[in-house]
């Protein structure tokens, strides 16, 4: 709760990232305070150690913000493949919703790509 609605440039290293690599995993949390002091403290303030992250983009290919995963033990760097499939789902789910919500309060026409778009991530 504490990342909803503040601009997403206002992560600078985790929006440089998400943009040049999709998803990505900080397997330990020190490696973001050398680039990015406010937001390893905002982390650090979680307990964090690791975190996985993934863009929230909407079905014209815009992110428009992420989901974090967040881990009190470090991770591998790279998640099994059926953790990779779950989380894609999830945030795939969650940049659906938040889109189709967007357009009906600005009374615009929910159309069947927005419904049924999947992350130009996902392979």
């Amino acid at each position: 709760k504490d990342f909803t609605n503040i601009p997403i440039s206002a992560f600078s290293t985790i929006t440089k990232r998400l943009f040049t690599e999709g998803n990505f995993t900080i397997v330990d949390m020190i490696d973001l305070k050398k680039h990015d002091l406010s937001t390893y403290e905002e982390f650090k303030r979680h307990g964090v150690r690791s975190a996985r992250f993934y863009p929230l983009v909407d079905s014209s290919g815009h992110i428009f913000g992420f989901i974090c995963f967040e881990f009190k033990k470090k991770v591998k760097k790279a998640p099994s493949a059926r953790e990779l499939l779950e989380e894609e789902k999830f945030t795939n789910k969650i940049s659906s919703i938040i889109e189709l919500i967007s357009k009906e309060i600005n009374n615009e026409s929910t159309d069947q790509k927005a419904k049924s778009w999947t992350s130009p991530f996902s392979n």
